[in-house]
């Protein structure tokens, strides 16, 4: 008779001993070709991830498939607002376009990842980022890139397109080699992103990126073996800065959104209090055309005789006169 192994009494999070965290810490710097893709017939989830030592070595200086190299300049001041937001219609826009998107990134930091890149000493934007095209009613323009209060991770891939390693388009992901991204490049930044390149981090679907490593996919829901308490610690301590800060920014942009209706009503009283002027005014010069036409029909009624009896017709003194002075005057013909 067969004997069996007696299954030891493990809670959930003691499933994953701390070998197997570590063992699998390790493996995601694990040796592998970027040239590599997986079959047609395979899952995303089964990559191993990227070879950073080999991707450091790549040329980022000559190579003609590289973006527009991108410096800093003081003579073009963004505020990262909206309102200030320069036209994209041409190639010759993507330089201050990447200038604007620099000055948002920067001034909102709505998450940790992209505060650490932000001051990471050995990341820099160096990069034009370069959008997809896109035909829209019959005319190419290039695909909008959207960058609000949320998601977070369209600011961290934004940032990742300025400061990180351009992969050649035969070493891209599946993803990037479609066309299916925001991105026009397969960037990757080592160290960020959970391994997956910006286009594919963009609206937080960096879980589909074929570079992404295995061992960083979210686990599912019912995979008990998946819950560490670190992890999920680690994990609810981000969500809730993630949360300060977009309830910090929400703040913020109700209380300017507040001092614009304060000051809209104080114009729209000033504009009231003119408008009950101008009608005080309307009001006295009516008055004035009302005892302007009083008197003048007082004059009107002096230059008329106007009979008691409504029946008769109306005659002019002016003719009665001249009626009286005729009749008193002898003709003419007489002596």
């Amino acid at each position: 008779m067969a004997t069996t192994t007696p299954r030891s009494k493990k809670r959930p999070w003691e499933l994953i001993s701390e070998d197997e965290v570590n063992n699998s810490n390790n493996n995601k710097h694990a040796s592998f070709s970027p040239c590599s893709q997986p079959a047609s017939n395979t899952t995303h989830s089964s990559s191993p991830g990227l070879d950073w030592n080999y991707l450091k070595a790549i040329d980022q200086t000559q190579a003609d498939y590289l973006p527009t190299p991108f410096s800093p300049s003081d003579r073009l001041h963004y505020t990262g607002e909206y309102s200030d937001q320069p036209p994209l219609k041409g190639d010759t826009d993507l330089g201050e376009f990447t200038h604007w998107v620099l000055a948002r990134v920067k001034r909102m930091a709505v998450s940790n990842t992209i505060s650490h890149m932000i001051t990471d000493p050995h990341l820099s934007a160096k990069w034009t980022i370069t959008p997809n095209t896109q035909y829209k009613d019959r005319t190419r323009c290039f695909k909008e890139i959207k960058l609000g209060i949320t998601p977070t991770t369209n600011h961290e891939a934004a940032y990742a397109q300025m400061c990180g390693i351009v992969l050649p388009p035969e070493q891209s992901c599946i993803d990037c080699q479609a066309k299916k991204g925001k991105f026009q490049h397969c960037v990757v930044v080592p160290g960020y992103l959970n391994g997956a390149c910006a286009n594919c981090h963009y609206n937080s679907a960096g879980r589909k990126c074929s570079h992404r490593p295995a061992i960083t996919k979210r686990p599912k829901l019912n995979d008990v073996s998946a819950a560490n308490p670190v992890s999920i610690f680690n994990s609810l301590v981000n969500l809730v800065a993630e949360q300060q800060t977009y309830l910090g920014e929400m703040l913020r942009r109700l209380e300017g959104m507040l001092l614009q209706v304060l000051e809209s009503s104080k114009r729209l009283e000033g504009m009231l209090l003119q408008v009950l002027e101008s009608s005080k005014r309307l009001e006295g010069m009516l008055l004035q055309k009302v005892e302007s036409s009083r008197r003048s029909e007082g004059i009107l009624l002096q230059m008329v005789d106007v009979p008691k009896n409504n029946n008769a017709a109306y005659v002019p003194r002016y003719y009665k006169e001249q009626a009286n002075l005729n009749s008193t005057q002898p003709h003419k013909g007489h002596v």
